[in-house]
């Protein structure tokens, strides 16, 4: 995927993704940490969102390095695959969630910075077929009652 194509699924999120969303964020509780001084609530805040927003992007990148390693991906079985997808998603939406405030400013990608609801696409057609599944079912009770 294109680094500028609108972000969709899970296993797009890229390194340069969280590196963006991290520098953007990073930048903007610098600034107002560095604005006030060390014993104000603003400049405490500042400190917890810079911590917050590294912790996350740390996470999102040791996620990323297991899901890109094709010498890991894969090799302990589905369920560490599938930790490694989870925690990746859950990182990034903090990342994202700490960017909608800044919707609409210089340097804020809203192509890129979106939650994502699914891992793959095969995670949204599984999920349509359910959905699908689970309306016929809903239909066929309705009709017997």
């Amino acid at each position: 995927m294109q680094q500028d194509q609108q972000l969709r699924y899970t296993v797009d999120i890229t390194h340069a993704d969280v590196d963006a969303i991290e520098t953007f964020l990073d930048s903007h509780a610098e600034a107002q940490r560095a604005a006030h001084p060390p014993e104000t609530a603003e400049h405490r805040m500042a400190s917890t969102v810079r911590g917050l927003v590294r912790q996350s992007a740390w996470d999102a990148r040791k996620a990323l390095d297991f899901i890109l390693d094709d010498e890991h991906f894969g090799a302990y079985g589905k369920q560490a695959d599938l930790k490694e997808l989870h925690r990746l998603k859950c990182a990034w939406s903090v990342l994202v969630k700490a960017a909608v405030p800044w919707q609409g400013e210089a340097g804020h990608d809203t192509n890129r910075w979106r939650s994502t609801e699914f891992t793959d696409r095969s995670e949204e057609e599984a999920a349509e077929r359910e959905r699908v599944g689970m309306r016929a079912a809903v239909k066929a009770m309705e009709r017997r009652a």
